[in-house]
């Protein structure tokens, strides 16, 4: 489901309305619909560990819950976050995972 949302499209079964994928969910477009930067944060944590980390894995066959995806993701970029936060810069989780998407894209 997070690679379907991030890249196809954002579906709310409650309300049946069909949204454009969050790659497409710039900084901007997420402060329009006062969408929280925390959930968005951990959407594009599980895009992460899918794509990234379990690349090679098909995502319909990954069970592991969003905490566990999150956990993963975190893990895995910590030397990175730490070396960015010594020069006074901060992880953009969104502009890695639409890196990894249009990386991904790009190779077919």
């Amino acid at each position: 489901k997070n690679v379907t949302e991030f890249e196809e499209k954002v579906i709310d079964e409650v309300a049946g309305i069909i949204y454009s994928p969050f790659r497409m969910w710039t900084y901007r477009e997420r402060q329009k619909v006062k969408m929280k930067d925390s959930n968005f944060t951990v959407r594009c944590n599980c895009y992460y560990a899918v794509r990234q980390l379990m690349h090679d894995d098909d995502p319909d066959e990954i069970y592991l819950t969003a905490s566990h995806l999150k956990r993963m993701a975190i893990n895995s970029t910590l030397k990175q976050r730490l070396a960015l936060a010594s020069e006074g810069r901060q992880f953009n989780w969104y502009e890695t995972c639409l890196a990894i998407y249009n990386k991904r894209k790009a190779n077919g």
